[in-house]
């Protein structure tokens, strides 16, 4: 009965051991998961000011696209524009040797 207590006791120490090494182990895990989040604190603003700056920037190139378009067409308009006076001016030319000949 007393060898029986004592392997009871035995075991009870053990396990409270046991526990009391549990707990440090919890308490440093939980001091390294708080250093972690403070860690990564400063790398998720900096992830949402670049994805805030991303959105600018593609706000910024649609309205140059849009721009872009709109030079575009106005380059094309003029190029007409430009063959229609060449042409202009080349059936000018013809009239005036045309007259130019018959005086």
């Amino acid at each position: 009965m007393q060898n029986n207590l004592k392997k009871k006791e035995d075991e009870l120490y053990r396990q409270k051991f046991k526990i009391k090494e549990l707990q440090k182990t919890k308490q440093v895990l939980t001091h390294l998961t708080y250093e972690m989040k403070a860690s990564l604190e400063p790398r998720e603003q900096q992830i949402e000011a670049l994805k805030e700056q991303l959105v600018d920037y593609e706000k910024t190139f649609k309205m140059e696209e849009k721009t872009m378009d709109g030079l575009e067409s106005d380059k094309k308009a003029r190029e007409l524009r430009i063959e229609d006076l060449k042409q202009s001016v080349k059936s000018e030319k013809q009239k005036t040797k045309k007259e130019e000949k018959k005086i």
